[in-house]
């Protein structure tokens, strides 16, 4: 879920991918929320009436949980002004921050820009990048370990031959945190 106001006050349902009014959100929490289309299709397949307000709520609580414990495999994107594009975060061989936009590489050589201006690098990327094997390496770079094929003291080399920069500052960190990979 985007936090962007002028994202037309629409999100993402976590089930479907579709874009939803911010009116037929029904259940939000961190990153997640859920459609009324959902809501309904997840009644159905646990029988369970509208009106049987106990059974709603756990319900929903089973919705959260399933949400919350789940990790996700892909992250959305807002591309334009209409546009989400949703990415296999496995996909990602670095990210690069560009005139306060961030821009994702991916391992099959496109480039998705994402179109949201942030103030702070590391807290725009809409996953956990620690969680999933990426290394920040300089201020404006975050590399996907698993796509790295060697490391000097300052660079890192990619399987595709790029080279992407490492910061003085960071080199005694980045190297322990990639060693021990």
């Amino acid at each position: 879920m985007f936090n962007d106001a002028n994202f037309l006050d629409k999100h993402v349902c976590s089930f479907c991918d579709a874009l939803v009014p911010y009116n037929k959100v029904l259940l939000g929490t961190g990153d997640a929320c859920i459609c009324e289309d959902c809501i309904d299709l997840y009644y159905d397949i646990l029988n369970i009436e509208k009106d049987e307000e106990v059974k709603v709520f756990e319900c929903i609580d089973r919705l959260l949980n399933e949400l919350n414990s789940t990790p996700k495999s892909t992250c959305k994107i807002k591309t334009n002004d209409l546009t989400i594009t949703s990415i296999n975060i496995k996909d990602i061989a670095y990210i690069e921050s560009i005139n306060r936009r961030i821009q994702f590489y991916m391992k099959n050589g496109d480039v998705i820009t994402s179109t949201t201006l942030h103030s702070k690098f590391l807290d725009s990327i809409p996953f956990d990048y620690e969680k999933y094997g990426f290394l920040n390496c300089h201020a404006s770079y975050v590399v996907n370990m698993n796509y790295i094929k060697a490391i000097t003291d300052k660079s890192f080399s990619l399987k595709n031959d790029e080279k992407i920069p490492i910061s003085k500052s960071m080199l005694p960190t980045v190297k322990k945190t990639y060693i021990n990979y």
